[in-house]
């Protein structure tokens, strides 16, 4: 199947668990998730992701972030960044697992499960401290 990228979820205020696997997104937009205040769990594996906007992931709710099996390059802290602090203090699962990451920069002290399996990381271009 395929979705549009000009997605709009803004009507589904009390969406909880959202599986937007097995599609042909390449972009993710910071507005798309903004109204979705309850969202715990997020699957956009297997898709063709290639960008994803500036703090696209900043619900407190969010537990579980699959981004696995995409064509992601670089990933850093400001995804997940909001006005006054880091908003991802309740993610747990964090799969970026089979992308093209070449650059990881996320403060990762909360996160239970992080899966960086075959990306194009090294010891030079990936920095889990967090910024105070």
């Amino acid at each position: 199947s395929q979705i549009d990228d000009n997605l709009n979820l803004s009507h589904l205020k009390f969406l909880a668990y959202l599986d937007m696997s097995l599609n042909q997104l390449k972009f993710i937009s910071s507005n798309y998730f903004s109204s979705n205040q309850k969202l715990y769990y997020l699957n956009i594996s297997f898709n063709r992701l290639e960008y994803i906007e500036a703090k696209s992931f900043v619900k407190d709710s969010l537990k579980e972030l699959d981004l696995s099996y995409n064509y992601l390059k670089i990933l850093t802290d400001d995804l997940f960044l909001s006005i006054n602090k880091h908003s991802f203090n309740n993610l747990r699962l964090f799969n970026l697992a089979n992308n093209n990451l070449t650059r990881f920069e996320l403060c990762t002290e909360m996160i239970r499960g992080l899966n960086l399996t075959n990306n194009q990381l090294d010891d030079k271009n990936i920095n889990f401290k967090c910024k105070k």
